[in-house]
């Protein structure tokens, strides 16, 4: 299989909207080459396409993760996670991608809005054994 041929064929079958047979070109290719970045990318896009987040995840997590300084990528991981409620997961790669892109206004509100979902734990006196043990009264005198 010609890794260049295959590619361009399955971005042009992506660009027509053939989803499934860009996803069946693709599937066919990584059970040879797995750990292909680009065609992990695209099949991730393509299975975000149809509504199969899980696996666009699984194959855009593949792809960030061999070559992690792709932008695109990593946004449609922020977001396919985000649309998961995965907000635990997204955390990570949105803190990552910010730091090398602080001007990126999209990006931050992403941030900020992973950032309210993500539980807090409770440090203060809303911990149970943090709370006082007596309750004390102020009756003005």
């Amino acid at each position: 299989m010609d890794r260049q041929k295959v590619l361009r064929q399955a971005q042009s079958l992506l660009d027509k909207g053939e989803t499934d047979a860009a996803i069946g070109l693709l599937r066919q290719y990584l059970k040879k080459y797995g750990n292909d970045i680009q065609a992990n990318a695209l099949i991730g896009r393509a299975y975000e396409r149809i509504g199969a987040l899980s696996l666009a995840e699984e194959h855009l997590a593949v792809s960030l993760a061999a070559d992690d300084s792709q932008y695109d990528v990593a946004m449609e991981l922020i977001d396919v996670r985000m649309r998961l409620r995965k907000f635990e997961e997204a955390l990570p790669v949105a803190e990552r991608l910010y730091r090398f892109h602080p001007n990126d206004d999209v990006l931050r509100v992403r941030l900020e809005s992973i950032r309210e979902n993500v539980e807090r734990p409770a440090v203060g006196w809303e911990r149970d054994e943090n709370k006082p043990k007596v309750d004390i009264e102020f009756t003005g005198e």
